[in-house]
């Protein structure tokens, strides 16, 4: 019994504080780590995703073979109207996604929304203002509601 007790005195002689402190930090942030992307991944995604986006200027190249075949050029003041007709698009998309935050809409609610809208908008359905409203729809729904539209989903909502 008298061993037992020498060797318990030596062991705790031999473990600083600054030791014990530094295991325990360690350890804390290990666990912490662990349990963060255990909880947050898909959050942690997206914010890694996003500052990649940021730092790398990453470009997700859109594979036009999927996508629908634009018409002919149209003339000046066609391109005008369209042009028009896709600003206000934007800008109804943009209250859309304002009033599905403010009523906390589910992503079907939200995407219903989007897809009654889009079909006022039948000009600009074969061109290719079509692809840059899908990236403006996908961005903002990513960066205002948290919510990832695929590119099936997408397409959808040119379609009633």
């Amino acid at each position: 019994m008298h061993l037992c007790i020498r060797k318990t005195k030596y062991m705790f002689q031999a473990l600083s504080w600054q030791n014990f402190l530094v295991g325990l930090a360690v350890f804390s942030a290990a666990w912490y780590a662990v349990v963060g992307l255990l909880y947050y991944s898909s959050e942690f995604r997206r914010w890694t995703q996003s500052m990649s986006e940021k730092v790398f200027g990453y470009y997700k190249p859109t594979d036009l073979s999927k996508e629908l075949p634009v018409e002919a050029e149209p003339d000046h003041e066609d391109q005008r109207d369209l042009f028009k007709s896709a600003l206000c698009l934007r800008d109804e998309i943009s209250a859309v996604l304002n009033q599905s935050l403010q009523r906390r809409f589910v992503k079907e609610e939200m995407m219903m929304a989007l897809q009654k809208k889009i079909q006022n908008y039948p000009a600009l359905r074969q061109t290719a203002f079509r692809v840059e409203m899908n990236k403006f729809i996908d961005e903002e729904t990513k960066n205002r509601c948290s919510i990832r539209l695929s590119e099936d989903e997408l397409k959808m909502l040119w379609y009633s």
